[in-house]
């Protein structure tokens, strides 16, 4: 999926996971292999571990008046909106515990993308376990690569 689009554009989670569906069923429907090379981290993992990924747009006003509130009374009008949602936020962050209060708000159970198919991915170089740094690479990466 390359320049599908505007850079201007809000692209959500939801959007990246309803491009891919398509363009995964599009490429599998002619007997090819799919390829998923570079990317967000957490966009990879949502389409690997087939997230639900609810469809709640940005509510400025909505976040406005939440941003408003102490976050005690945040985290308790949470909890009695969605405890799933509750028990899978981090309230540490008052951004985040906002954002689940929008997704409880405008969402429903129907307007979850429900991530439907079938992939048995291969993953190849998912995890860099040694900070990739110029001394990292002289002890790690470079020594191999010259067959030391």
């Amino acid at each position: 999926m390359i320049d599908i689009a505007d850079p201007q554009d809000v692209y959500t989670l939801y959007r990246y996971c309803d491009d891919f569906n398509e363009t995964f069923r599009g490429i599998a429907s002619r007997n090819k292999i799919p390829v998923i090379v570079g990317g967000t981290g957490l966009y990879i993992e949502a389409v690997l571990k087939q997230y639900d990924v609810p469809h709640a747009p940005e509510d400025a006003a909505f976040r406005t008046r939440m941003m408003q509130m102490d976050t005690t009374t945040l985290v308790k009008l949470l909890d009695e909106k969605d405890h799933n949602l509750f028990m899978r936020t981090d309230l540490s962050s008052k951004k985040r515990i906002v954002r689940s209060l929008e997704i409880a708000e405008h969402t429903s159970v129907e307007s979850a993308h429900r991530n439907e198919l079938v992939i048995n991915p291969l993953v190849l170089g998912s995890h860099i376990r040694e900070r990739l740094s110029y001394s990292g690479l002289m002890r790690g990466w470079i020594p191999v690569l010259r067959g030391e």
